[in-house]
């Protein structure tokens, strides 16, 4: 700006100098004042004075080398406008670079914020899955397991009812008739025991094992009560009789034992005894 000020100071010296009575500037363009009060723009001073002054010999003697000058002056102040004016663009250029850096800025943020919440979703899910996997494992471990341990659970039962038949044959004999003298009978019994005791061999080696025997308590869980007994002498909720053997595979109940259970005597029993 002192340069500006330094050759519009020039540049009015010089205009006065020429016959100018003054030298204003009007929103960016510079003027040039003569004394009739007309005003012409100061980039057309130099085709004014070859109009109006041409023919003075006296005043304008040297015209030739002042246009030059005047040329050089008006010059100058062209390329300091023209510097102005880039530099205002500048401004302009890196005020619109500033803001569309921001708002490069903002745009990143916003994708960042996306990216940062698809992310998440896609742990959650990742974490869902990994817990659906191991879920999956744990129920197929468990159902592997349990098909080794029960996968017979039908076979067994079914085989139940030979056990049972045994034992009503061996039990169907008399001791006395076995301490007699009929031999086949006495082989017979031996033949149907033995055949029992490979059974029950064969159900321990697959994990099942026969329970309840009289006189132990009674277990709902594990026995069924067909009947309930006075016995006197027997406290109340014990097993006096058993009509089927009850059997376990591993921890489950492969069959309820069918008893008959002691109850509390009544005062009338008491009192008959």
């Amino acid at each position: 700006m002192s340069t500006v000020r330094v050759l519009m100071r020039g540049l009015r010296w010089r205009a006065l100098d020429r016959g100018f009575t003054s030298v204003h500037h009007v929103g960016g363009c510079r003027s040039l004042g003569l004394g009739s009060g007309t005003r012409i723009n100061s980039f057309e001073s130099v085709q004014l004075s070859r109009r109006s002054f041409g023919s003075s010999p006296t005043r304008f003697a040297g015209k030739s080398e002042e246009e030059s000058e005047t040329k050089e002056d008006l010059g100058n102040l062209e390329d300091l406008e023209d510097s102005s004016a880039s530099k205002a663009n500048g401004a302009q250029a890196s005020d619109g670079t500033a803001a569309g850096d921001s708002s490069t800025v903002a745009d990143l943020e916003a994708q960042l914020a996306q990216k940062e919440e698809e992310i998440g979703k896609l742990n959650d899910l990742r974490i869902r899955y990994l817990a659906d996997m191991e879920n999956t494992r744990m129920i197929a471990k468990r159902d592997v397991a349990n098909a080794h341990q029960y996968g017979i659970t039908k076979f067994a039962k079914s085989l139940l009812e030979v056990a049972d038949n045994l034992n009503r044959a061996l039990g169907a004999i008399p001791a006395e008739k076995l301490e007699g003298g009929d031999k086949y009978l006495k082989e017979l019994y031996i033949g149907v025991e033995m055949t029992r005791k490979e059974l029950m061999r064969v159900f321990r080696s697959n994990e099942i094992k026969e329970f309840a025997a009289e006189g132990d308590e009674f277990d709902p869980n594990v026995h069924q009560a067909l009947f309930e007994s006075e016995i006197p002498g027997t406290k109340e909720g014990i097993i006096v009789s058993i009509t089927k053997k009850g059997y376990m595979i591993n921890d489950r109940v492969l069959r309820a034992a069918e008893v008959g259970v002691s109850k509390a005597v009544s005062e009338e029993s008491e009192d008959k005894s």
